[in-house]
């Protein structure tokens, strides 16, 4: 038997981080361009952006690291370089905040 969203805790650290995840792809649009900082919370973006892009959502992501790198590939994400893109449309630095950068 499994757990119903409302049987979760929503005040543990990984439910708000799914859910601030779950919101910053919601902001994504077709044709952005989205830097991916590093942390446990990108780790949960990455995967609430591969289901966007399942979805048929087209954009591209520009990762900071390398593990953030290997993340978004192994999630079939399109990744791009800083040098190739160095302006984003969002970037998403949990520890700081998730802000448009237009």
């Amino acid at each position: 038997m499994g757990t119903s969203f409302e049987a979760l805790d929503r005040t543990s650290p990984d439910v708000q981080k799914m859910a601030a995840a779950v919101e910053a792809a919601k902001l994504v649009e077709p044709g952005m361009r989205l830097g991916l900082g590093t942390g446990s919370t990108v780790v949960k973006l990455i995967d609430a952006l591969a289901l966007r892009k399942r979805a048929g959502l087209d954009f591209v992501c520009v990762p900071t690291s390398l593990a953030t790198q290997r993340l978004a590939e192994a999630a079939g994400l399109r990744l791009t370089t800083l040098d190739e893109t160095p302006e984003q449309n969002l970037a998403a630095r949990f520890g700081k905040n998730c802000e448009r950068c237009d």
